[in-house]
C-alpha cells in the first residue's frame, strides 16, 4: 500500500507542475478516498499551485490564494462525506 500511495503522491506531483489546476483536484480528491488521511498531500498540492501560479485576483479580494481556499472547502464537504460512507459500508 505504501507504493501505492508514493505513486499517488508522484502523479500529483506532476499534475501540479504540468497538468491544468482542475486536474490536479480531480486527482487529489480521488486520491482522498483512496488513502487514509490524505488531507496533507491535497493542501499540499493546492498551495503548491498557488506558489507556482498564483496572482492576486481583485475579485477574490487581492488574495493569491485561491486554490488553497477552495481545496479547504472542498474538504470542509468531503471529510464528513468520506466518515458517513466509511460508517455506511461497516
Amino acid at each position: 500500500m505504501h507504493i501505492a500511495r508514493i505513486a499517488a503522491d508522484s502523479l500529483l506531483a506532476v499534475s501540479v507542475l504540468f497538468l491544468p489546476w482542475w486536474f490536479t483536484f480531480i486527482a487529489a480528491t480521488v486520491c482522498f478516498f483512496l488513502f487514509e488521511s490524505y488531507c496533507y498531500e491535497f493542501l499540499a498540492a493546492a498551495l503548491a499551485v498557488d506558489i507556482l501560479y498564483a496572482v492576486p485576483q481583485h475579485r477574490f479580494g487581492g488574495s493569491e490564494f485561491v486554490v488553497t481556499i477552495g481545496a479547504l472547502l472542498i474538504l470542509a464537504v468531503l471529510i464528513p462525506m468520506r466518515r458517513r460512507m466509511r460508517l455506511a459500508s461497516h
